[in-house]
């Protein structure tokens, strides 16, 4: 058997693994409406699931990688922080006195970035990257256009049977639990644009999709707010590139007039801040950040880290890079620091890894790639910046 085809039948193998995790970070399309048969591992986001399999891939990985990929600085950045992790969670074993059983479920989720390295390899074949993107962006719409079915058609079994996390805000419903693969879809859909793999035509209809669930829907301001940026941003870039320096000045004074006029106008501060409960929400973050500051030492230079007594309290991810920073304290911050110049360093004139740091940024805000609920997107997309880096691909329009 020769060399090529077994890393065909290795590839292979990678493929189906990967369709079965976001199939199951879809929520199996909801499927547990129509089937009792999935009803028992559709729990929030099949985190258990997921991460077995990560670790099975990682392991994998590790027995048939190619001999001549070596450690960079992105797989240091990865390393870096999962030691970090774990020497937290060995300290709080030894010495917090919380339950073993409780500290281990508050950071096995964790071991899913390990699914950066063999999506990392992965990657190193252009023709795979191109798959997953298509794969991913078929994911995403499928899920969009059945939460839809599901939200208008059968909104009392799905909150009957919390089939997926629904709120009421403002005597509205929403399905906030929906926003994260939806807005990450948006995201790929621009990527794709950016390797040219969608036309114009498909992209729109696919964005426009992703869009309507987003605000009608998911109705998280944040997400929708990161998608629009992200939208903007990347046609903003095309118009840009298209254009002489002096066209350039003035488009770019064009665009902050009417940014601004149109920010005044349509009062969208008071709007994005919201009234009732979306108002209210805005102020706790605020209540978050003056409760977990005070634990930023528990544990010498870590923070409060997988203590289930200090996050039973607030939301530590309902401040986005603060709560990560809070969770892990100061050693943290020399990861972080590292993790934001490894970006800046390698975004040049790359345009899909320029929307994969706003992306990052956005999330960073009031939200968090580093939770349970959201953390197999960092490997993702971490994973194909550092990748697109290794390979020199630079993808100008």
């Amino acid at each position: 058997m020769t060399l090529e085809i077994i890393k065909l039948k290795n590839d292979k193998l990678i493929k189906i693994v990967l369709m079965v995790i976001f199939i199951l970070n879809a929520q199996i399309f909801m499927l547990p409406l129509f089937s009792s048969v999935f009803k028992n591992i559709n729990t929030y986001h099949n985190k258990l699931l997921i991460t077995i399999l990560s670790l099975l891939l990682f392991i994998y990985w590790l027995f048939v990688r190619y001999k001549a990929i070596e450690f960079d600085k992105s797989d240091l950045i990865i390393l870096g922080l999962l030691l970090l992790m774990c020497i937290l969670l060995f300290t709080q074993l030894i010495s917090s006195g919380e339950k073993i059983q409780l500290l281990i479920s508050n950071f096995y989720y964790n071991l899913i970035l390990l699914l950066y390295f063999p999506l990392k390899s992965f990657f190193y074949n252009k023709k795979n990257l191109v798959w997953f993107i298509k794969m991913y962006v078929c994911i995403g719409i499928i899920y969009a256009v059945s939460t839809c079915v599901f939200f208008y058609f059968f909104q009392d079994y799905i909150t009957q049977n919390n089939i997926t996390l629904v709120q009421s805000v403002n005597s509205n419903i929403r399905f906030p639990q929906t926003s994260d693969l939806i807005g990450s879809t948006i995201l790929f859909i621009l990527i794709g644009m950016g390797t040219r793999l969608y036309s114009t035509k498909k992209a729109i209809i696919f964005l426009v999709i992703c869009m309507y669930c987003l605000v009608e829907i998911s109705n998280v301001r944040m997400i929708t707010l990161i998608s629009v940026i992200l939208i903007l941003s990347y046609f903003y870039t095309i118009i840009l590139l298209n254009e002489v320096a002096y066209k350039k000045i003035l488009f770019h004074l064009i665009v902050i007039v009417i940014t601004c006029i149109t920010l005044l106008k349509t009062n969208f501060f008071e709007k994005f801040i919201g009234i009732g409960q979306q108002q209210a929400s805005v102020f706790y973050r605020f209540e978050v950040i003056d409760y977990y500051k005070n634990h930023f030492f528990d544990n010498i230079i870590f923070g409060f880290g997988f203590s289930d007594c200090v996050k039973n309290i607030y939301n530590y991810t309902d401040i986005g890079l603060m709560g990560f920073l809070f969770r892990y304290g100061m050693a943290i911050s020399v990861w972080i620091i590292g993790l934001m110049y490894y970006f800046m360093k390698n975004l040049n004139s790359n345009i899909v890894n320029k929307m994969i740091f706003i992306y990052f940024i956005g999330m960073s805000i009031s939200l968090s790639l580093f939770d349970s609920q959201r953390i197999i997107y960092f490997p993702i997309i971490f994973s194909i910046f550092s990748s697109s880096i290794k390979r020199g691909e630079m993808y100008e329009l």
